[in-house]
């Protein structure tokens, strides 16, 4: 009896599982579409936000974005810029560059780092390291010590994974602005390739 009892609760459990699971993936279904419209409304504030005054944002592939003021004259760029190298894993960033493709401002949107220390690469004090710089692997720090040397600034404490990783998220979009005229693929290389020295040079 015990035996056939253990099997019966087994096979309850399996049941259970399987109707919890049916259960989880009905409610993301339907509430999918809400999910992404809800990310799509906040990256669209988010772009707003970093500038103001513009009128118009012309998606030029699902990374880069034309912003243009009211006379449809051109004030910037938003790309949307990823790293590998977070303590938790992927990160991904919003970027704002100015017409001369030098940051702007940014922010960290999607990531997995430690509450109160890798997210405090959105505070302002760190941002501001990084405004006006070009993003370029010459110009932004890829190891802790060329934050001093490059920036003037500190990594944040105890968050040197996410600090790197928001560096390197800064480059990438630099190189995906860099091809928006070019059809590329808008993927960074570990080797950065011959892309970013491309930008370099056009931007010196």
């Amino acid at each position: 009896m015990v035996g056939v009892n253990m099997k019966q609760n087994n096979y309850i459990l399996i049941i259970i599982s399987f109707l919890s699971g049916l259960l989880i993936s009905g409610f993301y279904y339907f509430l999918f579409d809400k999910i992404e419209t809800v990310k799509k409304e906040t990256r669209i504030q988010l772009q707003k936000s970093f500038f103001p005054e513009a009128q118009f944002f012309e998606e030029v592939n699902k990374d880069t974005i034309i912003v243009k003021d009211k006379n449809n004259d051109i004030i910037g760029y938003v790309v949307y810029g990823s790293s590998n190298k977070g303590y938790g894993g992927n990160i991904n960033v919003i970027v704002a560059f100015d017409n001369n493709g030098n940051i702007k401002d940014f922010l960290m949107i999607e990531h997995n780092e430690t509450p109160g220390l890798g997210t405090n690469v959105n505070k302002e004090y760190f941002r501001k390291g990084f405004i006006g710089k070009p993003p370029l692997k010459e110009e932004l720090p890829l190891s802790k010590d060329e934050f001093i040397t490059k920036l003037g600034i500190y990594p944040v404490s105890g968050a040197t994974y996410s600090s790197l990783a928001v560096s390197y998220a800064l480059i990438d979009a630099g190189i995906k602005l860099f091809k928006k005229d070019y059809g590329e693929d808008n993927t960074l290389s570990e080797e950065y390739n011959e892309w970013d020295d491309i930008f370099f040079f056009m931007n010196n």
